[in-house]
């Protein structure tokens, strides 16, 4: 049983599940938002503001707890940590989207607590910094990252080794299915590259960089600016092409489209 304090002392992420206290609840029904400080039961509908105590008279001083739960540095999680996720059989959504194999090697998971898939997020030493949940209903944001962490500093799959060459792509899951296809990629998270990224890539002294962006306008735009940004650092580059009919992203493409994708130099 989770209880409002509970989450809000020992949670993590800004939206917390807990029991409703107004009502019978033995399945978490509540979600309580440590940012703004305000709580709602999607079971009976109850609401209300953290530290009211016109609603909670038993939580008047959550706010302040609030406010040092946020102040916390970034937490850093043991290995074994992950086994909550995925101990037992790889959950059917990702077995709908790759091979068993990749998703035991990158430990996709599923959070009971919050019924959704999830994957690891590492700070580039390669400790665990938390879970990305990924939305299946059609909820925004499509993908939720640990509070507190700057992932702009990141890159999924990082690994501090010197590789001949390295694929950019924007996200975590067309990562993996270059993976399937037998090609190293970092994920950026998201369609912009920063220059905290650019030192990471750097360390890895590849001979060529090949990018990999999505079929889209906010792709073309991040090839551009990434081109720019890696030439002005003297790297050779490459673009990924194939048919956009076929797939936006690697992720979309099936494994025998992505073991043929074409690398032709970028043109500017």
């Amino acid at each position: 049983m989770a209880t409002l304090e509970e989450v809000i002392t020992f949670g993590h992420g800004v939206e917390r599940p807990f029991n409703c206290h107004v009502h019978d609840d033995a399945n978490a029904s509540a979600r309580v938002n440590v940012d703004k400080g305000v709580w709602f039961c999607y079971g009976c509908g109850a609401k209300g503001r953290v530290g009211n105590e016109d609603e909670l008279p038993d939580f008047t001083f959550f706010h302040k707890q609030i406010e040092r739960t946020l102040k916390k540095a970034p937490e850093v999680y043991p290995e074994t940590w992950l086994d909550l996720f995925d101990a037992g059989p790889v959950n059917k959504y990702w077995l709908g989207r790759f091979g068993e194999e990749a998703c035991r090697e990158f430990r996709l998971g599923y959070d009971a607590t919050v019924d959704k898939p999830c994957y690891p997020l590492r700070y580039p030493n390669g400790d665990v910094a938390g879970v990305v949940h990924r939305s299946i209903n059609g909820e925004e944001p499509k993908y939720r990252y640990p509070y507190g962490v700057d992932i702009s500093k990141m890159l999924f799959n990082y690994k501090n080794y010197v590789v001949d060459e390295l694929w950019l792509v924007e996200g975590a899951m067309d990562v993996i299915a270059l993976h399937e296809a037998g090609i190293t990629a970092f994920g950026i998270f998201g369609s912009r590259l920063k220059y905290a990224q650019v030192e990471l890539i750097a360390r890895c002294e590849p001979k060529n960089i090949v990018l990999c962006f999505d079929k889209d306008s906010a792709g073309a735009k991040a090839r551009i600016d990434a081109a720019d940004m890696l030439w002005s650092k003297g790297f050779n580059l490459s673009t990924a092409k194939w048919d956009s009919e076929k797939g936006k992203d690697p992720g979309e493409l099936a494994l025998e489209e992505r073991c043929s994708i074409l690398v032709e130099p970028l043109i500017r």
